[in-house]
């Protein structure tokens, strides 16, 4: 066991070399939810008449709507399956192993996207539409039965992984592409099929040339997506959970409580197909299922799951490729014994904790097994506990003390998306908030539960807004507020009436227009825009010779805008009712550049080293200056920055005292004494030392075989006197 060769740490979470994966274990929820989303489109000739004057065909809106999103796909790095296939085309294809059926063609299969798929998306988008062609008008018909079935077989081709989400986004102008009798009402089984085989039918249809989309009752879109919903609504997964994603229609409201009429399924014009397109595919990952208990012992438990929000959007890493097969190079991490070096398995690093001066070591198996926690809280006890209600307002802002997570309800336990809806508008209606205990993989902690109602989009109502759920705060325990000694409040009567005049005018000059800059996570990233337009430019092969397209830093004030001659008089007079010191920067505003900040000259002496010491100006000094001191004088080159500034203060110090207590420097010889000058003391010309080799030496040979200055001086006072 290597109990007393390995350190230990005392957090049960992190042992320096595989806590990550181990978090990532014991936090995989039971089902994957990943997205594997076909698009199918209708590429018939109506697609091709302008719905008005200069606005694309809806075949066009539909092509460059799909190839932007999966271009974001690829930028956000998902990793999920995406497919194209079309119907109505001239040309039939399928992928190999798979039947082809009469006028549908599979422009992409389902795969994980990247730039070569996104460059023919945007070529076919751009008008390129030779590889299928529109099938003839009067010919044969379209059997939509057909194209429902293809849909089918590309989804078993696809494999997903057990759990994921499997979505048809269907993008078409035809209300009837069943005449209706046993045609249509085969096509609406193997609708139900699809529903059946936990496939979600999502309609982006276009309004026919001048008329409406016709939805109504016996219509043939209107009894397939009934039935595919139903059929989709009714199953459970392997876990128990909703086979359709957290933030779909199925789960977040209902698959049913969704009108299908043109409101909730036609799209009036290009952007609102992409804003659509756009939401109804994104969603939240689920990270971890948990049980929420309702009191004691005794109380019903609810099954909640916490979901990502907001996903960091990060530049990818940069990968190593060896440079004979430019295959990635991976990287191994092991742990080996500080005593004879053999290698540590996981299974033989301890937990312990610092209890009284003495580490209490836990077996591997025990953190595992939660036998730990089990002694603390109960063996039964769930992560999730309510304690009580409190009003809204009992909930401070500054008591948010880290980012909140959303639980939104899961059908692990049944019933609990019913109850926890019916909790959640129950609070909200009565203004109440919950407080529980919550732990996880650690201690527990006191959080507040603050409800959300779900609310749909007010321009499309299909699309959920803000979903039903909670708001997990994190709550600070008692040691962890400050009381910090504020400086009295500021009454109105400390102000004059000019300064308050001042700044009403400066405040109503400088409030920003509704529907212009919008400041919370909607302005993009410049410098990861300027980063992913490089990488395009390359995967796509346009040359490193073409210029990229530059990017509006949205974080730059606009200086038009502030300086319209209203704002600047405001700016003006509140600068001058408060005697306000004209600074000096270089934002939009338009006042000059503040003057550059020179470097620190490098010294090339002690005593220059020493002047800057004692002036405390070592700090402005590049880290690599610093660094060829401390190698220079024999010293660790390891730290941050204000590490090696320490580290040279010190250094020079210790020097300086050296100095103080050493005693005085004797005379240099001269001609008088026998020898030439600066050979050495002057009492000492003729005075010989015995050095390292065992042989007497002047001082003069000293110097002549050490060199000048301290080496020497260092060598002549080891050496042993004669």
């Amino acid at each position: 066991r290597a109990l007393n060769h390995t350190a230990m740490d005392d957090t049960f979470g992190d042992d320096g070399s595989g806590s990550e994966d181990d978090e990532k274990e014991s936090e995989a929820p039971s089902f994957y939810e990943k997205d594997c989303i076909l698009f199918v489109i209708d590429a018939r000739q109506a697609m091709l008449a302008e719905p008005a004057p200069g606005e694309p065909p809806p075949l066009t809106q539909a092509l460059r709507a799909v190839a932007a999103t999966m271009r974001k796909r690829v930028l956000a790095g998902d990793g999920d399956q995406v497919g194209v296939m079309l119907f109505g085309t001239r040309e039939k294809s399928a992928p190999e192993g798979l039947q082809s059926f009469d006028h549908t063609f599979v422009l992409l299969p389902m795969a994980e996207p990247h730039a070569a798929v996104i460059e023919k998306m945007q070529n076919v988008a751009a008008g390129d539409l030779s590889e299928f062609g529109h099938m003839e008008e009067g010919g044969e018909p379209l059997v939509i039965e057909s194209v429902l079935w293809q849909i089918s077989m590309l989804f078993a081709h696809a494999k997903p992984k057990p759990g994921a989400r499997k979505r048809v986004f269907f993008l078409t102008n035809d209300d009837a592409p069943c005449e209706g009798g046993d045609a249509q009402k085969r096509a609406a089984q193997r609708a139900a099929d699809l529903g059946d085989a936990r496939i979600w039918l999502e309609p982006l249809f276009f309004a026919p040339p001048g008329r409406a989309f016709n939805l109504g009752e016996g219509s043939f879109w209107r009894e397939a997506l009934a039935r595919s919903r139903e059929k989709a609504s009714q199953h459970k997964d392997s876990a128990g959970a909703a086979p359709v994603d957290g933030d779909s229609v199925a789960e977040a409201a209902g698959a049913l409580s969704i009108p299908i009429d043109v409101a909730t399924c036609v799209c009036a014009d290009a952007s609102k197909l992409e804003a659509r397109l756009e939401r109804a595919q994104h969603r939240r990952r689920s990270y971890a299922t948990l049980a929420f208990r309702l009191g004691d012992v005794s109380a019903q438990t609810l099954s909640l799951k916490m979901v990502t929000v907001l996903k960091p959007f990060r530049p990818p890493t940069k990968q190593q490729l060896t440079a004979e097969s430019n295959e990635e190079v991976r990287r191994i991490a092991c742990t080996y014994d500080a005593d004879h070096g053999t290698s540590v398995g996981r299974d033989e690093l301890m937990k312990a904790l610092d209890f009284g001066g003495s580490q209490q070591v836990f077996e591997p198996f025990e953190v595992a097994s939660g036998k730990v926690a089990e002694s603390l809280y109960g063996k039964d006890e769930p992560p999730l506990v309510l304690l009580g209600f409190r009003p809204t307002e009992a909930l401070k802002p500054h008591l948010n003390v880290k980012p909140a997570t959303f639980l939104e309800p899961s059908e692990t336990a049944a019933g609990s998306t019913v109850a926890a809806r019916a909790l959640v508008e129950s609070m909200a209606a009565k203004g109440r908030i919950a407080l529980a205990r919550f732990r996880r993989q650690g201690a527990a902690q006191l959080v507040a539960l603050l409800p959300q109602r779900r609310e749909a989009d007010p321009t499309d109502p299909a699309v959920t807004k803000l979903p039903c759920g909670f708001h997990l705060v994190y709550l600070p325990f008692a040691n962890a507020v400050r009381k910090p000694e504020l400086p009295p409040t500021l009454e109105p009567g400390a102000f004059s009436a000019p300064q308050l005049e001042a700044t009403r005018r400066l405040v109503q000059h400088l409030t920003l227009p509704e529907g212009g800059a919008q400041l919370v996570a909607a302005v993009p990233n410049p410098a990861s825009e300027a980063h992913f337009r490089a990488i395009e430019q390359a995967a796509f092969s346009e040359g490193a010779s073409s210029a990229l397209q530059q990017v509006k830093d949205g974080t730059v004030p606009d200086a038009a805008w502030l300086g319209e001659p209203s704002r600047v008089q405001s700016i003006g007079g509140f600068i001058a009712a408060f005697g306000v010191a004209q600074a000096v920067g270089s934002g939009g505003g338009g006042g000059e550049r503040a003057p550059k900040r020179l470097k620190a000259s490098v010294p090339t002496s002690a005593a220059e080293w020493s002047q800057m010491q004692a002036a405390g100006r070592l700090a402005e000094l590049s880290a690599t200056v610093l660094k060829e001191y401390l190698r220079a004088e024999g010293l660790t080159l390891g730290g941050k920055k204000d590490d090696l500034v320490a580290r040279v203060s010190g250094h020079i110090q210790e020097r300086a005292l050296q100095d103080l207590n050493a005693p005085p420097p004797l005379a240099l010889t001269g001609p008088a004494d026998g020898g030439e000058p600066g050979d050495g003391p002057a009492s000492a010309a003729a005075e010989r030392r015995e050095d390292t080799d065992g042989q007497l030496y002047t001082f003069a040979e000293f110097v002549e075989f050490y060199g000048e200055g301290k080496p020497s001086e260092k060598a002549w006072a080891k050496a042993k006197p004669q």
